[in-house]
């Protein structure tokens, strides 16, 4: 299985029943055609660049799912037949795609920032005892 993105518009006139019923609908595809759910995300009610099918807002919902061929083309065929969904994206990630985490500073480089940093303190110091003499 393969890793994917999915962002759905939703049209924006949905109540929340109705837009966690289509959540669920296009959960229940994934889950019965052998797929897996990673993560869903709601991100809200956000206007759109341009008016898609006369909407100027839209629900976005994205998701991130382990999909096998013919998931996607089951859950493409349910996406356009649903009067909900606007318009979706479905995109495939690859590893190269995927953020590594940041690999932390050696520890001599760590304590070497803190003796740099501190010299010019010392320098300050010397400064101001000069000028109240």
């Amino acid at each position: 299985m393969r890793t994917y993105e999915l962002v759905v518009i939703l049209q924006p006139n949905l109540e929340e029943e109705a837009l966690d019923a289509a959540v669920g609908a296009f959960r229940q595809v994934v889950v019965d055609n052998g797929g897996e759910i990673v993560r869903i995300e709601s991100m809200g009610r956000r206007r759109l660049a341009f008016p898609i099918r006369k909407y100027t807002e839209g629900h976005y919902v994205l998701m991130y799912l382990n999909l096998e061929r013919a998931t996607i083309q089951e859950l493409e065929r349910r996406l356009k037949l649903s009067d909900d969904a606007i318009r979706y994206l479905l995109v495939r990630l690859d590893e190269e795609m995927t953020p590594e985490p940041e690999p932390e500073p050696p520890a001599e480089a760590a304590v070497a920032e803190d003796e740099v940093a501190a010299e010019p303190e010392a320098e300050d110091e010397a400064a101001t005892e000069e000028e109240t003499l």
